[in-house]
């Protein structure tokens, strides 16, 4: 994955971050089926699947800065994927 230049405007890196705007939204119908999991045995710790925790957490990273483009734009109502 490319990195976007060290500074850009909020707008730039709002249109160069909407190349990820399916995938977030993939993202977020799939957080709403409560009962999802990920395959694996639950009943032995040492089995249970791990999620990774570096992409979990580029993603928060991405659609904080996303939030905050937006909040620098003006439009504080927008969601941060789509």
């Amino acid at each position: 994955m490319a990195h976007p230049p060290v500074r850009i405007s909020a707008g730039d890196y709002l249109a160069w971050t909407d190349q990820w705007v399916s995938n977030l939204d993939l993202i977020r119908s799939a957080l709403k089926r409560p009962y999802a999991r990920m395959d694996g045995d639950y009943q032995r710790p040492i089995a249970m699947p791990i999620p990774n925790f570096i992409t979990v957490r580029s993603v928060a990273q991405a659609l904080a800065q996303r939030t905050e483009c937006y909040l620098l734009i003006g439009q504080p109502r927008q969601p941060c994927a789509s």
